[in-house]
């Protein structure tokens, strides 16, 4: 069973303390047996991810410089989800598709990544924001207690992260009138 309670009272304490997100994340992942969670802030020519620095730094080295942002059939995909809903892969594209596709049988097999789940973050910022939770090969597909935790946390998690950036948002605010004063 997953310590939902857990997991909420972390994102809880995390929404104010902007710079914990990452700790945060990885407590996220170990509890729910997920070879990556994070936070993905799309843009035109690629994206971030927010995450612990020595998890995510390769994965989007190896992201960018194989020019995946073009041929990644799930960001193409994720930029049309609504909120409220968790997406799995079978969500978002048919089998054929990711049978097919070279993002699965290269980038997603390389980095252990294959099998994911996500939802929508709406704050403040015009940035659309998705959680991802992704699954190792061995793992397999999303189970149905790994979807209930995140159901159970879905909320939360978002609601602190829109505290969160708005706070980051006000503390960044203050720092550059303090400079221009």
């Amino acid at each position: 069973m997953i310590d939902t309670a857990h997991l909420r009272a972390a994102l809880n304490a995390t929404a104010f303390r902007p710079q914990d997100w990452p700790q945060a994340l990885e407590t996220c992942r170990i509890a729910l047996g997920a070879t990556l969670v994070g936070v993905i802030r799309l843009y035109e020519d690629g994206g971030d991810l927010l995450g612990p620095p020595e998890r995510t730094e390769a994965h989007l080295d190896a992201y960018r410089a194989g020019g995946w942002c073009a041929n990644d059939p799930r960001a193409a995909a994720i930029s049309s989800l609504k909120t409220g809903r968790i997406y799995t892969d079978a969500c978002l594209l048919p089998e054929t598709t990711r049978a097919s596709s070279d993002f699965y049988r290269d980038f997603a097999l390389r980095q252990d990544v294959p099998h994911m789940a996500c939802w929508r973050a709406e704050d403040a910022s015009d940035e659309p924001l998705f959680f991802s939770v992704t699954f190792g090969a061995s793992h397999g597909p999303l189970r149905a207690q790994e979807r209930a935790a995140l159901e159970a946390i879905k909320e939360q998690a978002t609601a602190a992260l829109a505290l969160s950036r708005a706070i980051q948002f006000t503390q960044e605010q203050g720092a550059l009138n303090g400079l221009d004063m």
